[in-house]
């Protein structure tokens, strides 16, 4: 089978045990993940350009563009030379073609522009790079579950599914965002007037309230469940608006990965979807779960705790700033004044110089 071989730049080192040396490294093609769940963009700062790293520390994709996106779906948008267009993990250009702006695949359709005139208009191209939705807006993100947010050429926000079809109109006074399929909803954030706080419920696909404006804060739809806020504490409420989980805590966070990350009194634990703790709440500070681990403090003592309340990293005294997320198998961490990405084991496996 064919090697390929990576040396890497003398700007990012590996270090075991702390101590840094310099590594080239054989490794078998097929063993380079190159699967967007583990490539990540990094920055190299000597020229401030962007290339691509996996989560065993292997440059993927050398550092050579302006900016650099996530990958999703097999596809990222990077810049170089002011212009946007969409790589694969191959680093060639996906589509042979250049767009005045692009965005993020997600689910898989991306918003993308050209200019027309002076007017910079919005369409959705595919995965095949395939223009299925003409460049008719004047603004776009991305689809959440097939609905996406729009500008009309009136100037008009407007609901549209992936065939373009407007579901319902923006109102003025109303905020709409974290569309959850499962439940049929939008969250609402609704103006109560000048000089008074918003109310946040729900509303359905045809613009109906389905449960009224009447929370001090809340988020959408995970797992059957919303984390709302009444009288200062905060709760869970189900698709029809009935309480599910109690309003007993000073804070709570969705359900992420089955589990939601809450705070009563001082002390942060996890429940389930039953509002039952799955981890006791013995933490004096608490991250919600991201790729199977979450990063907890208890005082001064810091660590990556699986969904069993386990120390899977422990977090030594000396390492002054830790990203509290894992993404793509990595995350950062700030170790004698370098930046620095672990794995899951804990292992530094890049600096950045």
């Amino acid at each position: 089978m064919k090697k390929i071989f990576f040396l890497l730049p003398i700007a990012i080192l590996f270090f075991n045990q702390l101590s840094c040396q310099l590594k080239s490294y054989s490794v078998q093609k097929d063993t380079i993940c190159l699967a967007d769940s583990c490539i990540r963009p990094f920055q190299f700062f000597p020229n401030q350009k962007w290339g691509y790293i996996n989560s065993d520390g292997i440059i993927v994709i050398p550092a050579m563009y302006d900016f650099a996106s996530n990958f999703h779906n097999g596809l990222a948008f990077v810049e170089l030379d002011k212009k946007k267009f969409y790589i694969t993990t191959q680093n060639k250009n996906a589509f042979g073609k250049y767009f005045a702006y692009a965005n993020d695949f997600n689910e898989g359709l991306a918003f993308v522009g050209q200019k027309k005139g002076k007017d910079l208009l919005f369409g959705v191209i595919d995965k095949t790079g395939k223009l299925i939705l003409p460049y008719n807006y004047l603004a776009g993100s991305h689809f959440e579950e097939g609905i996406a947010v729009v500008t009309n050429k009136k100037g008009k926000a407007v609901y549209i599914d992936t065939t373009g079809k407007v579901l319902f109109h923006h109102k003025p006074d109303y905020l709409l965002s974290n569309y959850s399929k499962e439940s049929g909803l939008f969250l609402l954030e609704k103006s109560m007037g000048r000089f008074k706080s918003s109310k946040y419920g729900y509303i359905n696909l045809e613009g109906k309230e389905i449960i009224k404006p009447q929370f001090e804060y809340a988020h959408g739809f995970k797992f059957g469940l919303a984390p709302v806020r009444k009288d200062s504490l905060y709760g869970f409420i189900d698709n029809k608006g009935k309480q599910r989980i109690p309003f007993i805590y000073n804070s709570v966070d969705r359900f992420y990965e089955g589990l939601a990350m809450v705070k009563k009194g001082s002390l942060y634990g996890y429940i389930d979807s039953s509002g039952q703790y799955k981890i006791q709440p013995i933490y004096t500070y608490a991250t919600h779960f991201s790729e199977g681990l979450a990063f907890v403090m208890i005082g001064d003592k810091r660590s990556f705790i699986d969904h069993e309340g386990k120390d899977i990293i422990l977090i030594p005294s000396d390492w002054d700033y830790i990203e509290n997320e894992f993404r793509r198998g990595t995350t950062g961490v700030y170790i004698n004044k370098k930046n620095c990405l672990i794995n899951k084991q804990g292992k530094v496996v890049f600096i950045f110089l």
